[in-house]
């Protein structure tokens, strides 16, 4: 059965009745014996609605990950238009009939922020550099020669490090 915004609106109605559900901060959450009997108790109360025709638990459980990951890239829109500068007039509104029914599932879902690998790899060539560094001034102070230590050839040069890490 495919749901209309009614029916997500009814169905979240229910789901936000039990917090062990959907709730990671419920003291509760990973208990996963009270959580299937809970899953049970709403699949029922759901095909009482009659939310549930043609529709199994896994369809069920299927249809509540979509529902929040929906959820989930409003909110990061909502997000990402704050932060552009954007003024009050232009910060993105869900057209989501149901998105305020949701609301419940902010405080537990949070927008998925990536991160750049090349900012991890530009430190850890930084903390390698200055390592190599160090030992070059070692190098020189105690006149150790390259043969003592040959990976230390020479110095690397800021050329160098533009070509091997380009931003």
């Amino acid at each position: 059965m495919k749901w209309n915004a009614n029916n997500i609106v009814d169905f979240l109605k229910i789901y936000e009745q039990h917090p062990v559900l959907w709730n990671i901060k419920h003291k509760d959450y990973c208990n996963t014996k009270l959580k299937d009997e809970l899953f049970k108790q709403l699949y029922e109360q759901l095909a009482a609605k009659g939310l549930m025709e043609g529709m199994d638990e896994k369809q069920l459980k299927s249809k509540i990950k979509t529902i929040k990951d929906v959820y989930r890239h409003e909110l990061a829109k909502i997000e990402r238009s704050q932060k552009s500068g954007a003024g009050i007039e232009e910060v993105y509104s869900p057209k989501l009939l149901w998105f305020n029914s949701a609301h419940f599932f902010r405080e537990v879902l949070s927008t998925r922020k990536s991160q750049s690998n090349l900012v991890s790899k530009f430190m850890f060539y930084c903390i390698i550099h200055a390592i190599v560094n160090k030992m070059h001034m070692f190098h020189k102070c105690f006149k150790i020669t390259k043969f003592t230590y040959p990976f230390l050839l020479s110095q690397p040069s800021s050329t160098a490090m533009a070509k091997d890490f380009p931003l």
